[in-house]
């Protein structure tokens, strides 16, 4: 069941108090088609080839920001009702558009500012944010500092509902039933890009919404790739094959990583694949309510520096909106796990020839946490 329209007006409520606590008047919430999350999470809006916002005032009704040519769509998946079309959130080819009723972002902030009386300005989405909607920003911010709420809606959104749990436990299972299904369909000689292509006819025929990222088969050579966009090279046998892929559910996120082989792999990538199985188990029953992220992501360095790898980050990043999100589990972003939390164990080791990728969903739990996926790890030999 998709996320109901009281949820979403519950999380504008709740980020208002936040807005409230830290004295923001008016909070600017920006996504685009590849970061869409924050925008999202509040309306219910991913933008396609434009750009959205949303501007919430610190109490009353928020306004949803749309370029020229999404106003039909949002209107018609949105519960935010006050809608307009904005010139600067169009899309980057800059099409000249004959409508009166597109209006230009400065004036549409400089009405929702006067009429909410506010002086403090805060945004989401700081890192996203157009060079060209900063310096209008800018204009209306009595004390020349706009505040950086990204961490407060970070804070809100990590903990998911019961609504958003089951989104991620059907996307997952989708994504491993239409991986048990490409494995009957792959074969050598198919290029990364047909696998990939074949991947995503799977999940969508399972019903998923979309990909949840751009998702790749990195095969032989191209498999030390950390991240890898699918090619024209055709698999082979005996060599190493990694497979990323992940689908949407009412926008939510799944994403698990598989190395597999028709045949034989020598020694040293088999032994590869087998120690990142090996620490991502271990990894997995780290995960409990109460456990400090630190502690976690020092167990996990010891345990790959004992099998003589350093691992680039993680080892777990959450998900939601988008397949990767913040908090990060890592050295330095010391926090104490809660249950309803939702992480990928997200292992990447690599020996300079071949690389592995080992991962897999859960939500936190007391006690034992709830893995939404992992019936296939260690290396697939087809």
């Amino acid at each position: 069941m998709p996320i109901q329209e009281r949820e979403y007006l519950q999380r504008i409520n709740d980020f208002q108090k936040r807005m409230k606590e830290k004295e923001v008047d008016i909070a600017f919430i920006y996504g685009n088609d590849s970061e869409p999350l924050y925008l999202r999470y509040l309306s219910n809006f991913w933008p396609n080839f434009e750009a959205g916002a949303l501007l919430v005032p610190q109490q009353g009704e928020p306004t949803l920001l749309t370029g020229p040519e999404l106003d039909y769509y949002v209107r018609s998946v949105s519960p935010i009702k006050s809608i307009k079309k904005v010139y600067e959130l169009k899309e980057l080819s800059s099409p000249i558009y004959n409508d009166d009723t597109i209006l230009s972002f400065q004036d549409v902030l400089k009405a929702f500012v006067s009429v909410n009386k506010a002086q403090r300005l805060g945004v989401v989405g700081y890192d996203l944010i157009p060079h060209i909607i900063w310096c209008i920003l800018n204009q209306y911010s009595s004390d020349n500092e706009i505040i950086c709420l990204d961490e407060d809606i970070i804070h809100q959104k990590s903990v998911k509902s019961e609504a958003e749990q089951e989104l991620l436990r059907q996307s997952f299972l989708i994504t491993e039933d239409a991986f048990d299904q490409l494995l009957h369909e792959i074969k050598p000689g198919m290029t990364e890009a047909e696998v990939t292509a074949c991947a995503l006819h799977l999940m969508a025929r399972k019903g998923a919404e979309a990909p949840s990222f751009s998702m790749w088969c990195a095969s032989g050579p191209n498999s030390k790739h950390v991240i890898h966009r699918s090619t024209t090279r055709r698999v082979e046998k005996n060599e190493l094959i990694n497979i990323g892929i992940g689908c949407r559910i009412d926008g939510y996120c799944s994403s698990i990583g598989r190395s597999l082989v028709f045949g034989k792999l020598n020694n040293k990538a088999e032994k590869l694949v087998k120690d990142a199985a090996e620490i991502g188990e271990e990894a997995l029953d780290l995960f409990i309510a109460g456990y400090n992220s630190g502690g976690i992501a020092d167990k996990i360095a010891e345990l790959s520096g004992n099998k003589g790898y350093a691992p680039i980050y993680g080892p777990a990043h959450s998900t939601g909106l988008v397949e990767c999100e913040r908090p990060w589990v890592e050295k330095g972003n010391p926090f104490d796990l809660k249950s309803g939390m939702v992480f990928n164990i997200d292992i990447w080791l690599e020996n300079g020839i071949v690389g592995t990728r080992f991962e897999d969903g859960i939500i936190v739990k007391e006690g034992k946490s709830e893995r939404m996926s992992g019936r296939r790890t260690g290396l697939i030999e087809l």
